[in-house]
């Protein structure tokens, strides 16, 4: 779903694994894409930031770089996918201005990594159009700076789109997004 354009996009947005592991959606960087038969490739080297960080506004003043790639097979009617993305981060915690002496800011680097899955099938579907069944799982580590803590955040979703010729889609999608893993319920 990351890769996908948004005026492709069948839902008016992202799940929430997606808007909340990639904020922003976007970022600066490089990348490689291979593709040979059935086979597909993409690499990428970016700054890790996005071009909508609150703090530092898509510049990329950690000078860290991040690393994502995918490898997936490609045979028409079944996709599949795995990739992984590793990086690292800065978390920033304010400190109290409105104390005297105001406290500084405190940062913490942290190890950002991400493994998915993804599965796509397309059918076709006499007398109506085309059906695609579309889903992906990602298990990531991460940092919460309020927290102090490393967290395991793990979501996925779930959707199919039903096509009506060409210009009419039905589609439903179900997500799931479980910010830290290792924290029990309460």
């Amino acid at each position: 779903e990351l890769l996908q354009s948004s005026g492709e996009r069948q839902m008016p947005e992202r799940a929430r694994v997606i808007t909340t592991l990639f904020p922003g959606e976007r970022d600066r960087g490089f990348r490689f894409q291979l593709k040979h038969d059935w086979l597909r490739f993409y690499a990428a080297v970016i700054n890790g930031n996005t071009v909508n960080d609150s703090l530092y506004g898509g510049n990329d003043s950690n000078a860290m770089k991040d690393f994502a790639g995918r490898l997936g097979v490609d045979f028409d009617w079944l996709v599949i996918g795995v990739s992984g993305y590793i990086g690292e981060g800065v978390g920033t915690k304010l400190g109290d201005l409105a104390a005297m002496p105001p406290t500084t800011a405190v940062l913490t680097k942290y190890t950002k990594a991400r493994a998915g899955l993804d599965v796509q099938a397309y059918f076709d579907v006499p007398s109506v159009g085309g059906l695609a069944l579309k889903g992906e799982a990602i298990i990531a580590k991460d940092f919460d700076a309020k927290a102090g803590a490393a967290t395991t955040p793990f979501g996925f979703w779930a959707a199919a789109i039903q096509s009506f010729g060409t210009d009419f889609n039905l589609f439903i999608r179900a997500h799931y997004f479980d910010p830290n893993t290792d924290k029990a319920s309460d």
